[in-house]
């Protein structure tokens, strides 16, 4: 076993203190378990999802929540086959971030349109406010969008915006959330609580609706680009009948309340699998099968894309010819402990690697990624994870994690088996693994990236097109925590210093904000 000095970095400290210590250094020089980027993996799989929403013939609204970076959310927004001018976020500590790091800046990645990404609640909204007046401080266009599928959520919006100055009083924009099959949040087109909350949007002369928004995280479960066209076809069926429906409502609303609402409406479909399935045809063309007009622009929306994962590999969807070289994020881990033959038949063997070299199954190994540094989603392949580098250790998962380390095996197969299933693009395909003994490097493709990377302060990157062995630049996620009611959420600039005010929302904030207003909000 031999020994490398590495580099221990505080969680909370600034992520130039980081670049500093290990920009261009071996990956060897950071301490395990640590997650890897590559970056030009990245870039490719961003600039071709641009390219699939062209051919759509719909604008691409990134999702920034696997990521979670300033530098990520540059690659989605700006890439050699196109650009957008909105994305959505799934946390306060994400919207904080993007508006202080993307709103009024280059026009090549300028933000225009962020919308937050989960139906709000009364003890955020004092604060969408003030993130609000901060993008259009800094870019007078900018808009924030909220998410709403219950009328309680509307009517406590305009409680709060009623009772505000005129400025922080201006209508607020709402996607309205509609259920397209994967049964999570929204709500069906042409139900009883749909019709309630679209009465309550009318009625609300300070809440403007934007569009509707629909999600097929179900598209998971698709195993080729056939069978994620019929989800995609059923996202635009849910969000084209709701807008069907809200457009007549809004036509028919009393006191010209259809004025202050986006005209026309923007109809927003994504989830990966199917965002990566709209490259079999446009948006025109899948109507016409479903013998629809459309009843508003549509938009895609994903965020997967940009790192990829072993469940999306499984889809077959980004394209048929997607391989492990598309997945731009694995988990650097060292081996802690090695036990040949454990869990053979043969007692006899145990503690004896094969005499020919390679690994076998019963073998197994322990390493220091584990459940936090991995995650515990499971995908349609077994395991937790899958070793891809070195190259000749390929055929080892990650079968067992526990907290902070984790059980590898050999997988079940053969090599070919392997070749098959991951479409590797390399000429000679996978060669049989080596046993793996205590201080070998390891690294892991996870089942989730966006599970995996939330447990990670900091992200190494690498870049393929560079030799892929040096770190060339470190990120920080954004990150937020919500103790005892407040808000406490890390700007850009207070990431990169390492110092700084957190931004407050203090009890008697929240007291004032609710007092009076609908409790039956969420």
């Amino acid at each position: 076993m031999t020994t490398t000095a590495t580099h221990t970095l505080a969680f909370d400290g600034p992520v130039d203190e980081a670049r500093r210590a290990l920009v261009g250094q071996p990956l060897s020089a950071v301490r395990t378990p640590a997650l890897i980027i590559d970056r030009a993996t990245v870039q490719r799989n961003c600039a071709r999802m641009q390219r699939i929403a062209a051919s759509f013939g719909a604008p691409l609204r990134p999702h920034l929540k696997t990521h979670k970076t300033l530098e990520g959310a540059r690659m989605q927004l700006q890439t050699h086959d196109g650009s957008s001018t909105s994305a959505i976020v799934s946390t306060m500590a994400e919207l904080r971030g993007a508006i202080d790091g993307l709103v009024g800046k280059d026009a090549g990645f300028a933000l225009k349109n962020l919308c937050y990404g989960l139906p709000i609640t009364a003890d955020k909204i004092a604060e969408l406010v003030e993130l609000r007046h901060q993008g259009r401080q800094l870019d007078p266009e900018f808009d924030l969008v909220l998410i709403v599928d219950q009328p309680a959520q509307v009517r406590t919006l305009q409680a709060h915006l009623a009772k505000s100055d005129a400025e922080a009083s201006a209508p607020f924009s709402v996607f309205f959330k509609v259920e397209t099959g994967d049964v999570r949040a929204g709500v069906l087109p042409g139900s009883a609580i749909f019709h309630a909350i679209t009465e309550a949007i009318v009625a609300s002369p300070n809440v403007s609706l934007y569009g509707v928004y629909g999600h097929a995280g179900h598209s998971y479960d698709a195993r080729g680009v056939e069978q994620a066209v019929e989800y995609l076809k059923q996202e635009l069926s849910a969000v084209n009948r709701a807008g069907e429906l809200l457009n007549l409502a809004l036509a028919q609303g009393s006191g010209g309340s259809a004025s202050r609402h986006r005209s026309p409406l923007l109809l927003s479909v994504g989830a990966t699998p199917t965002a990566g399935a709209a490259a079999a045809g446009t948006v025109k063309e899948m109507l016409a099968t479903l013998s629809q007009q459309p009843h508003g622009d549509f938009e895609l929306h994903a965020g997967n894309y940009a790192f990829l994962d072993m469940q999306q590999l499984a889809t077959r969807v980004q394209n048929e010819a997607a391989s492990v070289e598309d997945l731009a994020m694995s988990v650097l881990a060292t081996v802690v402990s090695e036990y040949p033959q454990r869990a053979a038949e043969d007692v006899g063997q145990i503690g004896q690697w094969s005499a020919d070299g390679y690994a076998k199954r019963g073998d197994e190994a322990l390493c220091d990624a584990g459940g936090i540094a991995m995650s515990k989603d499971q995908g349609p392949w077994p395991g937790y994870g899958h070793v891809v580098w070195p190259r000749h250790q390929i055929g080892w998962m990650l079968s067992r994690p526990s907290q902070e380390h984790g059980i590898l095996e050999v997988r079940p197969g053969t090599k070919d088996d392997w070749t098959s299933m991951w479409t590797w693009r390399g000429a000679d395909g996978f060669v049989e693994p080596r046993p793996l003994l205590v201080g070998d490097r390891i690294r892991i493709l996870p089942q989730h990236a966006c599970l995996a990377a939330a447990n990670h302060f900091y992200y190494y990157i690498i870049d393929s097109d560079q030799g892929g062995e040096t770190v060339v630049d470190v990120w920080k996620p954004w990150k937020g925590c919500t103790p005892d009611g407040c808000s406490l959420v890390l700007s850009s600039d207070e990431q990169a210093r390492g110092t700084g005010p957190h931004f407050e929302l203090f009890h008697g904030q929240v007291r004032a904000l609710t007092e009076g207003l609908d409790h039956g909000s969420p």
